[in-house]
């Protein structure tokens, strides 16, 4: 990307992000990291509050469990100066939640223990976390830390109320536990022991009834939700915000909802910064996506290392943004994705190392080791990627047994990848084997599974029926919901194979339906069948320029395939365009083609630029675009003109 005065402004604010963000790789604050003492302003707060620098005002303590490293010294200083039991919990649940690399410090540790054996519950709940977690020096003890949070609810303390369903959260599964019989009538009596977070935490319960036989609906959840908010809790901001742009509960509220989100993630929820990351990437309110943004919020959820927020941070940076992110901040935000359990970003990790950057050597055997370690834990299409590198021998020796195995273990846990690389290892060396895997996960309803079988049959069968076979197999993995299927049919009857005639209507039907699939590929061939009029007449300005122009248009960096048909879409639309006497158009389109890195479309912008004028500027900038296709096809799109470029 060259930087030019219109992107001036973006690059500046994104700076500006990317310095918050620094906070995302550095350890725990200390105190030399904060900024100068500021205890001469601070008002004085209750006993159940710090003061939260960033907010300017005092904040229910317990309301902190995502901060910035500019609060985390105040509530160090509540818990072991203050000796504030609710600030040691809330610290825990931070530190916890921030990983391995934080710690609570052991005097904290040894200040909640000491007052639990005196016989506060308060001392208990912030134990019971502590213990729960194996966290300040003690050994984990999942049993006695829930104990010690249900006998601190019991003894009057409300959010010792919520520890126990924190607790569950961190040391169990937190979707299964919310809905635990127990979880309302947990979150019932912290609300009414006076702990906001647990009365906003009741907005998560609707269809269900409160002790007094009230039914919790969407609606009564906005009202939790709120009053949580206006307590300074974060993440009931962004749960109220949600509600809000969905419409439920009450009428759909767009603005409102984003606003209240980045509420929340200013309080540092980083779900709240995720979600309007996610609402930023998928475009409000029918605008185009807005990169910036999206990269923006993603990176701030990244800061209380949010799994996916780091995958969704590093992948908009290194595709939309490669000159402002080096390759080690990629490979730091990634791996914590790949850390904290997400496949995703194991695979995207192991990319990085097999790419070759400035500064930047490939690191081949990082990349296998990254997905040997995500395939034991995963089995999903990590163990895909790792037998690609066992098979071809990149990063080790070449290992097929091995490989083998990783792609069966994938196909036993149900992902369909696993399967098809399986049998596609064995068709040349063991062409019977393969068929029965293939068969074995067709039969198990892997639409996947049912077009490799079809391409078996293509490659091992000679029988007259073959096309008939192949046929009736990628009609069973098109009505699978395998969209691979689907298109190798329209294929088929788009130009006719052995027996069967061209159907040029029948083309555009099962091209139709894996683009309903949400084969992006699908949806621009679809697009091409239209502008060519295969299955019949279509306006062009009223229906196809505007399909091809929305799939043009929209290319998320984290989606390799819709990027990859926003480039068809977008060389097509400008050869439509040319077809149909509109050069400024096809120019226009052929240009954001090749912004995409098509060289296809780089060389068709060269020569509608040569084509429109034999002025010495549009020359050369034909020139510019012949260059470019150089750049990103290679030799064969190469020419004296492109080497001469300006």
């Amino acid at each position: 990307m060259h930087l030019t005065p219109s992107k001036i402004h973006r690059h500046l604010v994104l700076w500006t992000a990317i310095v918050a963000l620094g906070l995302i790789f550095t350890g725990t604050a200390s105190a030399g990291d904060t900024p100068d003492d500021t205890s001469s302003s601070t008002p004085a707060c209750a006993e159940d509050e710090i003061f939260d620098s960033v907010l300017g005002d005092c904040r229910y303590t317990f309301s902190i469990r995502y901060t910035s490293l500019y609060t985390l010294p105040a509530m160090i200083e509540a818990c072991e100066q203050r000796e504030s039991m609710i600030a040691c919990a809330a610290w825990s649940v931070w530190a916890w939640r921030r990983g391995s690399r934080e710690a609570v410090s052991e005097r904290a540790g040894q200040l909640c223990e000491a007052r639990c054996d005196a016989g506060d519950p308060a001392g208990c709940a912030c134990l019971a976390h502590l213990v729960g977690t194996g966290s300040a020096g003690f050994e984990p003890d999942h049993r006695r830390g829930r104990s010690l949070a249900r006998q601190s609810c019991a003894g009057g303390v409300g959010w010792g109320c919520n520890i126990s369903r924190t607790l569950l959260h961190d040391t169990g599964n937190s979707d299964e536990e919310r809905l635990a019989d127990d979880g309302l009538d947990t979150y019932e009596r912290g609300c009414e022991l006076g702990d906001p977070s647990s009365c906003a935490n009741l907005g998560y319960f609707d269809g269900r009834r409160s002790q007094g036989g009230e039914l919790l609906t969407k609606r009564t959840a906005r009202t939790y939700f709120l009053e949580g908010c206006e307590k300074h809790i974060g993440w009931a901001c962004g749960a109220y915000g949600e509600l809000l742009y969905l419409g439920q509960g009450g009428d759909i509220e767009l603005e409102e909802g984003i606003a209240f989100n980045r509420r929340g993630c200013e309080l540092g929820d980083p779900m709240s910064c995720e979600r309007l990351g996610d609402l930023y990437l998928d475009s409000i309110d029918s605008q185009a996506p807005d990169y910036r943004l999206a990269f923006e919020y993603f990176g701030y959820a990244c800061n209380s290392r949010d799994a996916r927020a780091c995958y969704m941070w590093a992948t908009i940076a290194d595709v939309e943004f490669p000159e402002l992110e080096t390759p080690k901040r990629l490979e730091q935000a990634y791996n914590i994705a790949c850390v904290r359990g997400l496949s995703e970003g194991c695979v995207a990790l192991s990319d990085l190392y097999l790419s070759e950057r400035p500064d930047w050597p490939a690191q081949p055997e990082a990349a296998r080791d990254t997905l040997e370690r995500s395939c034991r834990q995963h089995a999903d299409d990590s163990c895909v990627f790792y037998g690609q590198l066992l098979e071809s021998g990149i990063g080790g020796n070449i290992d097929p047994n091995a490989a083998l195995e990783a792609y069966d273990r994938a196909c036993q846990n149900n992902e369909p990848k696993g399967c098809q690389w399986a049998g596609a290892l064995l068709m040349q060396t063991e062409p019977e084997r393969a068929r029965e895997i293939l068969k074995e996960g067709c039969d198990r309803e892997q639409g996947n599974s049912c077009n490799w079988l079809a391409l078996w049959l293509e490659s091992n069968v000679s029988a007259e029926n073959v096309q008939l076979n192949m046929s009736g197999l990628h009609r069973r993995a098109c009505e699978l919901d395998e969209p691979r299927g689907c298109i190798d049919l329209a294929f088929m009857y788009e130009s006719g194979r052995g027996e069967f005639a061209s159907d040029s209507r029948r083309a555009v039907t099962y091209m139709g339906k894996a683009c309903s699939l949400r084969d992006m590929i699908a949806c621009a061939y679809l697009g091409r069948y239209l502008r060519d009029n295969i299955g019949g007449p279509t306006p062009w300005d009223d229906h196809t320029a505007p399909f091809l122009t929305q799939l043009c248009t929209n290319a998320p960096p984290h989606l390799p395939d819709v990027r990859r048909a926003a480039t068809l879409s977008c060389r097509w639309l400008a050869e439509g365009y040319a077809d149909h006497n509109n050069p400024s158009s096809a120019v226009e389109f052929a240009k954001r083609g090749c912004d995409l890195r098509d060289p296809d479309s780089c060389t068709l912008a060269a020569e509608l630029l040569r084509a429109e004028t034999s002025e010495s500027g549009t020359q050369n900038n034909a020139a510019l675009y012949e260059a470019k296709a150089c750049d990103y096809g290679g030799i064969a799109y190469c020419s004296d003109a492109a080497n001469t470029a300006p």
